[in-house]
């Protein structure tokens, strides 16, 4: 199995959390190891997808984590894995599987996630309970690839890149949003 890192993020209270193939490393500032997260209490593997694609934080101290082929964000706590987001079941069901891609955390501790294949984001609590979905594709935005969010005052602002046409593989799109009480 590769322990190559895939993915790292630093949350606000500067933890370096880094995600490889089915496996996830906090440590802090200095470099110090945490914690690992391989396997749950009873041994199983927390990790299904190729590996962890995704990371963001919430100020709780919740990690949460969005894997490649793994059609799921999942968030975990301290020592283990607290929930499980697989999509709401209306899209799932009559629009397409859940496809999440990236993932990203605004500054009222909610969890901004990308659904690649819905042309959605959805939008999560500090818990990873879902608030609402909305389908950026109503105006315009299609298959979301790449989340971040950068403060300009007065409001945050939301950037989404996104993958390449089919048609012409040299193009991909990023879109600027302002974004308020999310």
């Amino acid at each position: 199995m590769s322990r190559d890192i895939w993915s790292v993020h630093v949350s606000k209270d500067g933890r370096v959390i880094m995600g490889g193939v089915r496996f996830v490393v906090v440590m802090d500032t200095y470099g110090s190891y945490l914690t690992r997260y391989e396997n749950d209490k009873n041994k199983k593997p927390i990790f299904k997808g190729q590996l962890v694609h995704s990371i963001t934080s919430t100020s709780n101290g919740n990690i949460f984590i969005v894997e490649y082929f793994n059609k799921g964000v999942i968030m975990l706590g301290k020592d283990d894995v607290i929930n499980i987001y697989t999509g709401h079941p209306v899209y799932n069901y009559y629009i397409g599987s859940f496809n999440p891609i990236s993932a990203v955390t605004t500054p009222l501790d909610n969890d901004l996630v990308a659904d690649n294949g819905n042309h959605t984001l959805h939008i999560l609590d500090s818990n990873c309970q879902l608030l609402t979905v909305y389908n950026i594709r109503d105006i315009g935005i299609r298959r979301p690839a790449s989340l971040s969010i950068i403060m300009n005052r007065p409001f945050p602002v939301l950037y989404i890149g996104c993958d390449v046409c089919e048609s012409n593989s040299k193009s991909g799109k990023l879109y600027k949003m302002n974004i308020m009480e999310c």
